[in-house]
């Protein structure tokens, strides 16, 4: 719905354009920390990041 299409709208925007949303380094930073908790949420335990 609309809520889809606004979070959605940035992105293809993105595509258009054909410049990233963010910096490469931020979208690395962003992986790690998705990655990580996923591993956190499957293992229970803490997980560690590096510092930014």
């Amino acid at each position: 719905g609309e809520r889809i299409a606004g979070v959605a709208r940035p992105f293809v925007d993105a595509l258009k354009a054909g410049t990233p949303m963010c910096p490469a380094r931020e979208g690395r930073i962003s992986v790690e920390m998705v990655l990580a908790a996923y591993d956190a949420a499957a293992t229970g335990r803490r997980v560690e990041l590096p510092a930014a």
